[in-house]
C-alpha cells in the first residue's frame, strides 16, 4: 500500500510538472515575436538565426572566383550561398572578368540595400537590390 500511495504522489509531482511547463511554454510561444529580417547597425540583414549580406565583402585580389561577393546567406552561423552579381561567362573562371563595384546604398527605412556595379570595358552598368517584404 506505501509503494503504490508513493507511486501516486510521483505521477502527480509529475503530471503538475508537465502542466506546469506546457503552460509556460504555450505562453512563451504566443506571445509575439519580431523575427523579421531588419537591417542592423553594421548594415546588413538580420534575423534570428539568419543573416543576409549585400555586397559586404567584394572579391580577394587577383582571384575573382573566390565567390566571396554579392549576396551573402548564413543561416545558422554557417555561410550556406554566396554570390548573385553578374558574371559575363555561364561559368567564370579565376582570370575572367569581374564587376567593378560603385557603391551600396543602404535605406532602413525601406528595409531594402542596393548595390551598384559596373564593367567599364562594356558599357556595361547595373544594381542589384535586396528588400524585404511582408510576406518574407
Amino acid at each position: 500500500m506505501f509503494i503504490k500511495l508513493h507511486f501516486q504522489k510521483v505521477s502527480f509531482k509529475l503530471l503538475l510538472l508537465t502542466v506546469i511547463l506546457l503552460l509556460l511554454t504555450s505562453l512563451t510561444f504566443s506571445q509575439k515575436s519580431d523575427n523579421s529580417l531588419k537591417i542592423n547597425d553594421l548594415d546588413y540583414f538580420e534575423a534570428r538565426g539568419l543573416n543576409i549580406l549585400v555586397f559586404s565583402n567584394s572579391y580577394s585580389g587577383p582571384f575573382s572566383d573566390s565567390k566571396m561577393s554579392g549576396v551573402e546567406i548564413i543561416h545558422h552561423e554557417v555561410r550556406t550561398a554566396t554570390n548573385g552579381d553578374v558574371r559575363l561567362s555561364p561559368t567564370p573562371g579565376q582570370w575572367d572578368p569581374i564587376p567593378q563595384f560603385v557603391e551600396r546604398k543602404v535605406n532602413k527605412d525601406k528595409n531594402m540595400i542596393e548595390a551598384f556595379l559596373k564593367y567599364p570595358e562594356y558599357e556595361f552598368e547595373y544594381s542589384i537590390r535586396v528588400e524585404c517584404s511582408d510576406e518574407g
